[in-house]
């Protein structure tokens, strides 16, 4: 569901929660991997998809022990402001 929602949306990009969740989108998007460009907030990095069916996709990923109660929303008010 993930992938054709990606194919079918205009997004400014994901928020992946979990590195499990976030190498299963890579693995459905045949990347090689996550070019890092700068941290939304200490430890909760963004970066674009490298290679696959989705170079370029913007991606924040957040791992559970990082961030206050807010950051889920804080990372998808960074993407939504990316120009």
């Amino acid at each position: 569901m993930a992938v054709a929602a990606l194919d079918e949306a205009p997004l400014a990009g994901v928020v992946v929660t979990g590195g499990d969740t976030a190498q299963a989108l890579l693995d459905l998007l045949e990347a090689d991997g996550i070019d890092l460009v700068s941290e939304v907030l200490p430890g909760i990095p963004f970066g674009t998809v490298h290679g696959g069916r989705r170079p370029g996709l913007r991606v924040v990923t957040k791992a559970g022990g990082f961030g206050g109660p807010d950051a889920l929303v804080q990372a998808a008010t960074y993407l939504a402001g990316l120009p």
